[in-house]
C-alpha cells in the first residue's frame, strides 16, 4: 500500500511535526510511505518538495500571494488565515505519484487549492489539525461559531458584509466536500465535535485518532542532569511555557500566563522560582511579576526538547483554543505535568489533578492555583510524574497511532473510496 502524506511543511509547526511523525512511524512499520511538502526542512529522502528554481521561489512567495485577498479588509486581525484560491497544479502532482491513499494534513498557505481537492483520484483521508477545513478561512474561529451554519460578516476580517471572503471560502469548501468523499481524522474529541457541528460536514465520517510520539525519545531524564546540560538553576522551581510563537499568537494565551504570575507571589518568591520560555521571543513580556525569565529560543531537535521538559517542574499551556498540542503530549511523556485551561483538546490529555490541572476558562487566578497545586504536589513524591508518563504510554504512543491509521487506510483501499 502506497501512502502519500501531504503537508505544507514537514517539520515547522505542530501539525507538520505530527504528520512527519506518522510518516516515519509508517516507514518503521514497513509501509511504503511518502510525504509531499510545500517547504522541506528535513533531509528525509522520502519527503518530496519543490526542487526547481521556480518551484522553490513559489514555495516562499505562494503563502504571501495566497493572502492577497485579505488585503481587502485593512482592519482584519493578523491571525492565521488561508484562502487557497490560486491554482498551482498540486492535485495533478498527487495523481502522478499514484498513491493508494492520499492523507491530507495542514495544507493552508495555498498549498492545495480548494478547487483541486476534488480532483484527487484516490481515497482521501484528511487530518483536521485545526478548524480551517470547515471554516471560511480562519484556522481557529475564536468561538465565533458561524461556520456551523454559514460563514459571513467575519469578525476576524472585521467585515460587516454578508457576502465577504469568509462566505466565499465557506461555499468553496461546501462544494469541495460535496464533489468528493473524504474521511476525516480528528486528533481530539473537541475537534470531532466542532467538525461534526459544521454544516459543511453534515453526515461526514469522522474518526478520532490522536497524535502519537516516540516515547523512547520523549522520556524522563534525570532533572539535575537535564538542568546542568541546559545551564538552568538547580535551586529553583522551573515553570515552562512555550509555543511556535508564544507571544505573537494571542490564541496561545501568553497574556493570561503573565496575568497569572502575580498570584504566585504569595506562595513562591522570585528567589525560589524561574520562568523558562521556549519558542520565539517576539511579543513576550519582559516582566514576569519579579520572577527571572530565561528564554531558550526555538529548539530544533527532539532530544533538546526532552531535556527541557525533564528540567522543568511543570509546563503551562494556557491556550484559548487548541486541538491536541504536541507540547502537552511531549511534556507528559517526559513525566512533566501540565497546567492548562479546560478547553479544546486539553481534557483528552490532562486528567485533572492526576497528571496536571485543568483551570476554569479563562481564569488567570485559577490557572495560578493550578500551578501552585502542581508545584506543591510534586514536592511530596513522584505520583504526578508517574501518572503523566503512564498517560502518554497508554494513549499516545506512536505505534498505536500508526496501527489505527493503517486499519483505516486498509478499509478505504478495500472499498475503493473514502466516505462522507
Amino acid at each position: 500500500m502506497k501512502i502519500l502524506s501531504v503537508s505544507f511543511s514537514d517539520l515547522k509547526g505542530g501539525a507538520a511535526k505530527a504528520a512527519y511523525r506518522l510518516h516515519r512511524g509508517l516507514l518503521s512499520a514497513g509501509q511504503d510511505s511518502l510525504m509531499l511538502a510545500g517547504q522541506k526542512s528535513s533531509d528525509d529522502p522520502q519527503v518530496a518538495a519543490p526542487r526547481s528554481k521556480i518551484g522553490k521561489v513559489w514555495s516562499l512567495t505562494g503563502p504571501v500571494i495566497d493572502l492577497l485577498p485579505t488585503r481587502l479588509y485593512p482592519g482584519r486581525d493578523f491571525g492565521n488565515w488561508s484562502v487557497n484560491w490560486l491554482y498551482n497544479g498540486a492535485a495533478g502532482r498527487i495523481n502522478r505519484m499514484n498513491p493508494d491513499i492520499c492523507h491530507l494534513n495542514w495544507v493552508g498557505n495555498g498549498m492545495l487549492p480548494l478547487a483541486d481537492i476534488s480532483r484527487i483520484k484516490c481515497p482521501v483521508v484528511w487530518t483536521f489539525h485545526d478548524m480551517w477545513p470547515f471554516t471560511g478561512g480562519c484556522h481557529y474561529d475564536g468561538g465565533c461559531g458561524k461556520y456551523e451554519t454559514q460563514c459571513s460578516g467575519c469578525p476576524q476580517l472585521k467585515s460587516r458584509r454578508a457576502s465577504d471572503l469568509s462566505r466565499w471560502g465557506w461555499k468553496a469548501k461546501s462544494r469541495a466536500w460535496l464533489s468528493k468523499k473524504y474521511t476525516v481524522v480528528a486528533p481530539s474529541h473537541w475537534m470531532a465535535r466542532s467538525a461534526g457541528a459544521s454544516n459543511v460536514l453534515k453526515n461526514a465520517r469522522i474518526e478520532i485518532i490522536p497524535y502519537g510520539l516516540d516515547t523512547e525519545v520523549y522520556k524522563p531524564v534525570d532533572k539535575k542532569a537535564a538542568r546542568e546540560i541546559l545551564n538552568l538553576p538547580q535551586d529553583k522551581r522551573i515553570v515552562l511555557f512555550g509555543a511556535f510563537s508564544p507571544g505573537g499568537d494571542k490564541r496561545k494565551g501568553s497574556a493570561l500566563f503573565f496575568e497569572a504570575l502575580p498570584y504566585l507571589r504569595r506562595s513562591f518568591q522570585p528567589r525560589d522560582l524561574e520562568i523558562v520560555i521556549f519558542g520565539h521571543r517576539d511579543g513576550i513580556s519582559s516582566s514576569g511579576a519579579g520572577y527571572d525569565i530565561t528564554t531558550t529560543g526555538y529548539l530544533h531537535d527532539d532530544q533538546s526538547m526532552a531535556l527541557l521538559y525533564s528540567a522543568a517542574d511543570l509546563q503551562v499551556v494556557p491556550s484559548l483554543q487548541d486541538n491536541l498540542p504536541n507540547t502537552v503530549l511531549e511534556s507528559l511523556a517526559c513525566g512533566t505535568p501540565v497546567a492548562a485551561f479546560n478547553t479544546g483538546g486539553m481534557p483528552d490529555m490532562i486528567d485533572n489533578m492526576e497528571n496536571g490541572y485543568l483551570a476554569k476558562p479563562f481564569d488567570a487566578c485559577d490557572l495560578a492555583e493550578g500551578i501552585k497545586w502542581i508545584l506543591r504536589k510534586s514536592e511530596g513524591g513522584g505520583e504526578l510524574k508517574t501518572a503523566a508518563r503512564e498517560k502518554a504510554l497508554r494513549e499516545f504512543g506512536l505505534e498505536r497511532t500508526v496501527e489505527s491509521h493503517l486499519n483505516l487506510y486498509r478499509e478505504l483501499v478495500r472499498e475503493g473510496a473514502g466516505h462522507v
